[in-house]
């Protein structure tokens, strides 16, 4: 059996001193429990906190598919579009991940990114629909418009509430604004080349082609 027990010396001179000993296992024993007692309560709120991110991740995810559904049911040619980025782009994700660790990409990053992509085309609300609906090609004039919803779609993220993650508007503005870049530089709207470019970016560009 373990005991415990606390000394104290008190010296008397320069020779002599006196010795105390007298056992503390209640006062240990009355620790441990407060102890025990505080590693329960941070392990249940760390559970709770756990189910409450992942409630609140359930529900980001949700409303991204949600806005990306009413985006696409402007444009009936692009039936399904969202749901075939959505999925190509957790199958390259998941490929750079594994096969390029440079770019740091972790489960959370491509679970992330994946979610966001439904957004790409989030600008094109703000495009008239006599360029978003001509039946045939677009002037140069129209293109550039058509264009510039990558920079619109920043401007409509930018209006999201303040209780939306962080890491979404983000991970939102990256793939909204240059989803359209090319790693030659001949993409817009900033005409970026290579790694200048976001790998989420780089992802969701190529699932869209």
């Amino acid at each position: 059996v373990l005991h415990y027990y606390q000394i104290k010396i008190i010296k008397i001179d320069e020779s002599r001193a006196l010795f105390g000993l007298h056992c503390v296992d209640g006062q240990k024993s009355k620790e441990r429990q407060e102890l025990e007692f505080l590693e329960n309560e941070i392990t249940d709120r760390t559970i709770e906190l756990k189910k409450r991110g992942d409630a609140l991740s359930r529900l980001n995810d949700e409303t991204i598919v949600f806005i990306g559904g009413i985006i696409e049911s402007r444009d009936i040619e692009n039936s399904g579009h969202v749901n075939r980025v959505r999925t190509l782009t957790n199958i390259l994700a998941n490929q750079v991940m594994e096969a390029y660790p440079e770019y740091g990409l972790t489960s959370e990053s491509v679970n992330l990114i994946t979610s966001v992509s439904a957004l790409h085309d989030i600008g094109k609300i703000r495009i008239p629909d006599s360029i978003l609906f001509k039946p045939g090609p677009l002037s140069s004039s129209e293109r550039t418009e058509m264009q510039t919803h990558c920079e619109e779609g920043c401007n409509v993220l930018l209006m999201t509430p303040e209780g939306w993650g962080e890491e979404y508007k983000k991970m939102g503005m990256e793939i909204v604004r240059y989803h359209h870049e090319r790693y030659d530089g001949n993409g817009y709207p900033d005409g970026l080349k290579g790694d200048e470019i976001p790998v989420s970016a780089q992802i969701v560009g190529l699932a869209e082609c």
